[in-house]
């Protein structure tokens, strides 16, 4: 699976200090189970369906293989933030859990998908 990620928590995930990935639970991420192997990628996001069936053409940029040791699921963000802990998802975070929240939710859709979908926290172990 493709998973489109920002630079800044490519190399989170990639020195340790970002043991936990946060998404909306949507489909896509609903899906993702422990053992799966995910290829996480800052290049280009043309993902447009958000299947991560991206076309092969694109430019994936700087590119990590995780395999998911765990995926818990949750009412929504704040729970999940809860549950491992503010500076797993964020480590470079100061602010408060309300201030956490507000991170996730200034992602595009998550405000609204939140309700909808919850949030599912991916535990990762790097390859």
């Amino acid at each position: 699976m493709l998973i489109h990620i920002r630079t800044v928590y490519l190399n989170m995930i990639r020195n340790g200090s970002k043991p936990v990935e946060g998404r909306m639970n949507e489909p896509k991420y609903a899906a993702i189970v422990a053992g799966q192997k995910i290829t996480f990628y800052d290049g280009d996001d043309s993902d447009e369906e958000g299947d991560g069936n991206a076309d092969s053409k694109i430019n994936l940029g700087n590119t990590l293989e995780a395999e998911v040791v765990e995926v818990r699921r949750f009412k929504g963000f704040k729970e999940m933030l809860q549950a491992y802990g503010v500076q797993a998802f964020l480590p470079d975070f100061n602010g408060s859990l309300d201030e956490a929240v507000e991170v996730y939710r200034g992602f595009e859709g998550y405000r609204e998908g939140e309700e909808e979908f919850g949030a599912c926290a991916i535990k990762l172990m790097v390859l």
